[in-house]
């Protein structure tokens, strides 16, 4: 089993878990990055953030448009796809 551990950057370069911003331990783990900015994100089980289990997300910050029919869809197809890279990354076996 794994988990999904948000940290800081020190944390996140060290693969250590002094300093968690949050702690995901049922999966699928979905988030909502909201805020812009680096974001964070290790397995905090055994050795597998130090064998590349992390991920580092950059949130642009800027306006979303409005979209509808075939852009929403397309958006949330993107979103998905983003999403299950994001889970296939961190929940890779080792």
């Amino acid at each position: 089993m794994h988990n999904v551990i948000e940290v800081s950057k020190a944390d996140y370069d060290a693969c250590t878990q002094k300093n968690t911003i949050s702690v995901h331990f049922s999966g699928p783990t979905v988030l909502k990055l909201a805020k812009p900015g680096d974001h964070y994100f290790i397995c905090g089980l055994r050795q597998h953030c130090l064998r590349g289990q992390k991920l580092s997300i950059k949130v642009a910050q800027g306006q979303v448009p409005v979209e509808s029919g075939a852009d929403s869809a397309k958006s949330l197809f993107s979103f998905r796809l983003v999403s299950v890279l994001l889970i296939f990354v961190l929940f890779m076996p080792i």
